[in-house]
Parts: C-alpha cells; sequence; structure tokens
C-alpha cells in the first residue's frame, strides 16, 4: 500500500491501516505523527472523534514524543471541533497512566466554566466545554465534581445546556427515558391521487413536495403511475426537478430505470445513477462501476456520491464488486456500517477484511466481526 493509500484508509478509519503500521513502524511514522494534530474524522459517528482508533496506533511507538506534540498542538488550538478531538487523545493519555493530560483537561475546563460565567462564551468554546465535560465524566469522581460546577451555571442561567454531557451522564448514572415519537399528519391515497391530479395539469412543485411527503407514510407507485412522471431532463424546473428525483430515488419502476438508463450521462449521473442503483438488475452492474469511478472521492466532500453509496446500501443483490468498490471509497461511517453488515449478511467479507475489521474506528464493526 503507498502511503497516500495509507493516509486515504487512515481517515476512513479503517483497520487495515493499524495492520500495515504493526509490520512496517517507520515507513508509516510521519503519517500517525501526522494525524495527531489534525482532523481525522469525516463525522462524529464516533463521540470520541476517533481518537482511540489513533490511540492504537500511537501505542506502537514511543508514546511521548506523539504526547509531546499533541500537548504543544493543544495549547496552540482553539475551541472548536479539533480541539475537541486533542482533547479525546488526551483522555487515553490519561487512562493510560499520563496524569497530567487529565489536568490539561480540567484547565481548559476551567477556563471556559468563567468563560461561561461571564457571558464571553461563543459556540465553539460551549461545544468545546460540552466535549471536556463528557470525557471527564467517564471518572465517576470528576463527574461528581463536574456537576457541582454545571449546577452553578444553571443557577446563574436557568436554560443552560450542554445536550452530548447530560447524553453521556444520563447513559451512565441515570435511567434513560424512552424517546417519544411524533407522527405527522397521514396522507390518505385520496390526497395522493389529487395531488398526482392537480401537478399533472399545473406542473408546480409543491404538490410534487406533498407527494413525496405521503410516500414516508404510503407506498405513492401502488397509487399512482410514477412513470407518468417521466420527463424531457431539459424541460423541467428545478424545484419540480428535485422533488421528482427524491421520488425517484425510493421507488421501484422498470420505465423510470429504462429512462434513467436512456438519459445518464456525465453531466447528470449524479442524479440519474442512484435510480439505476435502486432498480438494480445484473445487466447494469458495469454501467454503474463506470460511473461510480466518475465521482470525485474526498475525506473534505463527499456529498456528491454520499446517495449513491448510500443507495448500494440498501440493495440485497447487488453485484458484490459494486460493494467492494463502494466500501473501498466511503468515509461515511454509517454507509461503511451498512456496506460492512451487507457483506456480512451475505457472506462475501474476505479474509483481509475479517483481519482488519479487529482494529477499525468504528465499534459496529469490530463488535460485528465474527
Amino acid at each position: 500500500m503507498t502511503k497516500k493509500q495509507f493516509k486515504q484508509f487512515l481517515l476512513m478509519g479503517r483497520g487495515e491501516c493499524y495492520l500495515l503500521a504493526k509490520d512496517n513502524h517507520n515507513e508509516y511514522k510521519d503519517i500517525i505523527l501526522w494525524a495527531c494534530t489534525h482532523k481525522i474524522f469525516y463525522d462524529t459517528y464516533n463521540d470520541d472523534y476517533n481518537a482511540s482508533y489513533l490511540y492504537q496506533f500511537i501505542k506502537l511507538y514511543d508514546q511521548n514524543e506523539f504526547y509531546n506534540r499533541i500537548v504543544t498542538c493543544y495549547k496552540k488550538t482553539k475551541y472548536g471541533e479539533k480541539f475537541n478531538y486533542l482533547s479525546w487523545l488526551l483522555i487515553c493519555f490519561y487512562q493510560d497512566g499520563k496524569k497530567e493530560a487529565r489536568e490539561l483537561l480540567m484547565d481548559n475546563f476551567l477556563k471556559i466554566y468563567y468563560l461561561i460565567a461571564k457571558n464571553k462564551s461563543d459556540a465553539n468554546s460551549l461545544s468545546s466545554f460540552d466535549e471536556l465535560a463528557t470525557i471527564l465524566a467517564y471518572d465517576k469522581k470528576s463527574y461528581l465534581g463536574l456537576e457541582i460546577i454545571i449546577d452553578s451555571l444553571r443557577k446563574h442561567d436557568k436554560n443552560f445546556s450542554i445536550d452530548k454531557y447530560e447524553t453521556i451522564t444520563k447513559r451512565k448514572y441515570l435511567k434513560i427515558k424512552e424517546n417519544e415519537i411524533v407522527n405527522s399528519k397521514i396522507v390518505t391515497e385520496e390526497e395522493i391521487i389529487d395531488l398526482f391530479n392537480k401537478y399533472q395539469k399545473e406542473k408546480k412543485a409543491i404538490y410534487l413536495q406533498k407527494i413525496l411527503y405521503g410516500n414516508y407514510k404510503l407506498d405513492v407507485s401502488k397509487i399512482i403511475d410514477v412513470s407518468e412522471l417521466i420527463f424531457d431532463i431539459n424541460e423541467v424546473e428545478n424545484d419540480a426537478l428535485y422533488y421528482i428525483f427524491q421520488l425517484f430515488y425510493t421507488i421501484k419502476n422498470n420505465k423510470v430505470k429504462k429512462w434513467a438508463r436512456q438519459n445518464i450521462n456525465d453531466n447528470n449521473f449524479q442524479a440519474l445513477l442512484p435510480i439505476i442503483i435502486r432498480n438494480y438488475k445484473d445487466e447494469d452492474e458495469n454501467l454503474i462501476l463506470h460511473y461510480l469511478r466518475k465521482y470525485h472521492y474526498s475525506f473534505y466532500n463527499e456529498d456528491d456520491n454520499h446517495l449513491a453509496i448510500e443507495t448500494i446500501c440498501k440493495q440485497k443483490k447487488i453485484a458484490k464488486s459494486i460493494i467492494y468498490y463502494a466500501y473501498n471509497h466511503c468515509y461515511c461511517s454509517f454507509c461503511r456500517i451498512n456496506l460492512f453488515l451487507l457483506m456480512k449478511k451475505r457472506n462475501i467479507l474476505l479474509e483481509d477484511m475479517k483481519k482488519a475489521h479487529k482494529y477499525d474506528a468504528l465499534e459496529e464493526i469490530k463488535k460485528n466481526n465474527l
């Protein structure tokens, strides 16, 4: 694996990187050092911003070198996501015996406390206060002290709240109340038909929007002939186009799929490929792979390919070549888990994958890797 590929897989949270670093300490050390002071989490699916994932790499080396680099960076970093990530790394060191790491965390916790008490905090400092409270709350002795500090802020401002901390402490020390599920107004079949007829006459996007909402409760494709929404791709207003595509993404319809295949090209494949994937048949394998290779896969922006990969996750019988390609180019934690579960269910996990999954950043992948 090249260093570029190693870094790409590290940013995905893949366990293959750990196995490589374990056997080739010096070759990848510079990338691990880089990761200590740079964001390596695509999303915040993991509470700890993938810090424990990186820490397993750090333990392969002289930990003091990494610790000193992290501390130097931490002292210069402004409150916010990067600061939060470094805070989680420091608690890993504390749990491994570096007592001074906890002192550094508590020092920053108190600094932000005084900012809040003096009404000088902002969104970033509140976010970091929440993270520090969450991190320190994992130690029950600290939790009791934190409650005193946080209660003083609640007295100062009755609306004061730090959501992540309160969620995590309820999990650890209090009973969790079940979430209330609020159902929106149910759209009837008659309303769907009426909205569809109105759109056919007036071509107003608002009718499509309401049909799309109705599709969350009902299977609209069984009520109306969705294929009647097929259009000349250049002759529909953008608002209506958006809702038509959103509806097409959710249904299986041979006419719609045939239309998408006939119209897909390098300019519109991001919109049409998910429709073809949703209606997958064996004949579509090469076409799908062709357009998957045209996406730009980046740790810093995956928005353009996310819908296609998310749709692949939902196809139980799609070609394994497509699943493997999506898995090897996917940064989104939610999609990585679903692709993993799909491969496991179909018994197509490769042996190398199984070995690597033991060291993956995602707990759902590690614990289900049996």
